[in-house]
């Protein structure tokens, strides 16, 4: 049984594409964005080379998919000409293509096994399946003589995937798709199951003894965090993945499960989440009261609300308040929001680090993937969200890596010449990476995530100071939420441009704030402090801005 495919009628998704560099319908950088796509498109798809290929043996089926070399030489040449966003476009362009063909490929086995009476019991990748260096072997068997796998075990060319499928007598049973679950990737364009990597909840707020008997819970999109509070004292912590992640890994792909029909089941399934780990985390016992921070998205999928001004542009909420509602039998609080993409959990940071109290004018930054910044102080406030990513958390990744440890990696890169302040490797590198170690190799296509974060994050703090009327120099202190901030270095994030290098001895990392928040609030009240940050904060849209699409742009390199 063998197959190969050099003929594909492939048009990747020019959504899918642009969403893959961070960047969506609505939001700032989207016109800009789209115009390089279109430029870029012609020859990228010229560029492009497709081949698939599956050969059996042994009852197992070793396959390859490859894009080709001229695409990753057309990349090269739009970085070498100091065209860093065309290139990521291109390089995100072959990702497309490459997972399509996958998928021409999946199809045709699919027939093959069965005209053969066979089906397909697993699929195994490198590395968690078998070891880097035995993808020599399979893509020797598969048949695919223009794929090779370089010193460093990077296949070559890069855009190319090889894997192994093991046949099965039930032809029933098809699982030749990529198997999330076993994925380091935390939000790679494929995943579809939970990540079960390193949760971090600490932060910064220290409970008093006086504190109530309290549950504290910070929802977030990937996970949900809690801790059990009584007498100034933690008694328990309970983390756990959010199950509405079946749905998708984003909010809009859960806001478009909602507008189709499965907005009951999305809430019935974080209730039932939360009321598992409440009764775990207390022993059974029922807590004096909730307190509960999420985004926005999370608020509306939590009670049930109606989901359709959210994934439609001007993205609104009707339900922006905080509210005090009973959910499981308990009294339930739940921080309200400033607008759709700058939801509870940063009202709930802004109050943990003292927005609401504070005379001189501080910058607040989210580090995740929304990446949600607001500045400001007792009297003022403005905020904004930028599609940073999943990058600084380790997502779409080739390496197991924290935030902190992917910002002071490139830090290293560029200050040994490794890389270019482009976020082109150097020429021997290009191809197979760069070896940090036994187990972390860097490839362009990381440097691509890590860019497009840093961009996303650096414009939107350049815009937003600028639109609250300030420079850097004027800000007293810049709070970094989010687990990665508790090692970050600030030297280093200013050092790949992360930060500009005036606000990098005035920064302080702050942990999961949001959670920190629900904990002040359990402890000493101030339902108005938190009602008060909502009424002197305003959204600021960055896609309003004159300068965020140039600056975007322009931060995309390395400085």
């Amino acid at each position: 049984m063998k197959t190969e495919i050099t003929d594909f009628k492939i048009t990747p998704d020019k959504k899918a594409v642009l969403y893959a560099v961070g960047c969506y319908e609505g939001s700032g950088i989207y016109d800009t964005v789209s115009r390089y796509f279109d430029e870029i498109k012609p020859e990228a798809a010229k560029a492009i080379r497709l081949y698939a290929s599956a050969k059996c043996e042994d009852n197992r089926l070793y396959c390859c998919v490859s894009a080709g070399e001229n695409i990753s030489e057309y990349t090269r040449s739009l970085f070498d000409r100091g065209d860093a966003m065309k290139g990521l476009l291109a390089d995100a362009y072959a990702d497309e293509c490459l997972f399509e063909a996958d998928k021409v490929l999946s199809e045709e086995i699919k027939l093959m096994c069965a005209k053969q009476g066979k089906g397909i019991k697993s699929r195994l990748s490198a590395p968690d399946d078998f070891p880097l260096a035995e993808q020599k072997t399979v893509i020797e068997k598969s048949g695919a003589s223009c794929v090779t796998v370089t010193d460093a075990f990077m296949l070559s060319p890069v855009k190319s995937m090889a894997y192994v499928l093991e046949l099965t007598d039930d032809e029933n049973i098809f699982n030749a798709q990529h198997d999330c679950s076993k994925c380091k990737s935390m939000n790679c364009p494929r995943r579809s199951a939970p990540y079960s990597g390193d949760i971090v909840s600490a932060y910064e707020y220290v409970p008093p003894e006086s504190a109530a008997n309290a549950v504290c819970i910070d929802i977030g999109t990937t996970t949900i965090a809690m801790e059990y509070i009584s007498h100034g004292e933690v008694k328990k912590t309970y983390k756990t993945i959010n199950p509405q992640r079946r749905f998708g890994a984003d909010v809009l792909s859960r806001i478009d499960a909602a507008n189709r029909g499965r907005l009951t089941e999305l809430s019935s399934l974080v209730r039932f989440a939360l009321g598992k780990g409440i009764a775990e985390i207390t022993d059974g016992e029922t807590p004096e009261k909730v307190i509960i921070a999420a985004n926005t998205t999370m608020v509306h999928l939590l009670m049930g609300y109606p989901c359709v001004t959210l994934g439609e542009y001007p993205f609104k909420s009707e339900y922006l308040a905080t509210s005090e509602q009973i959910l499981n039998g308990i009294q339930t609080v739940i921080t309200g929001g400033i607008s759709a993409f700058v939801g509870g959990d940063i009202v709930s940071g802004l109050y943990m680090c003292g927005f609401d109290s504070s005379e001189k004018i501080n910058l607040f930054i989210d580090l995740g993937t929304n990446g949600e910044m607001a500045i400001g102080n007792k009297d003022r406030i403005i905020a904004t969200s930028t599609a940073a990513g999943p990058a600084f958390e380790g997502g779409r990744l080739s390496f197991s890596s924290s935030g902190s440890d992917v910002i002071d990696i490139m830090a290293r890169l560029l200050r040994e010449n490794v890389m270019d302040n482009t976020g082109k490797l150097a020429n021997k590198y290009f191809d197979r990476g760069y070896k940090i170690n036994e187990n972390i190799t860097v490839s362009q296509q990381d440097i691509r995530e890590i860019q497009t974060a840093k961009a996303a994050m650096r414009a939107g703090i350049e815009c937003l100071t600028d639109a609250y009327g300030v420079k850097s120099g004027n800000i007293d202190t810049v709070y970094l939420a989010g687990g990665m901030g508790y090692r970050l270095s600030p030297e280093n994030a200013a050092a790949i441009g992360l930060l500009p290098k005036e606000l990098a001895d005035k920064a302080c990392a702050v942990g999961n704030s949001s959670l920190g928040g629900c904990v002040k609030l359990a402890c000493e009240g101030g339902l108005e402090r938190i009602e008060h940050i909502r009424k002197i904060s305003r959204n600021f849209s960055l896609a309003s801005h004159r300068d965020f699409e140039k600056l975007y742009v322009e931060y995309m390199n390395f400085f």
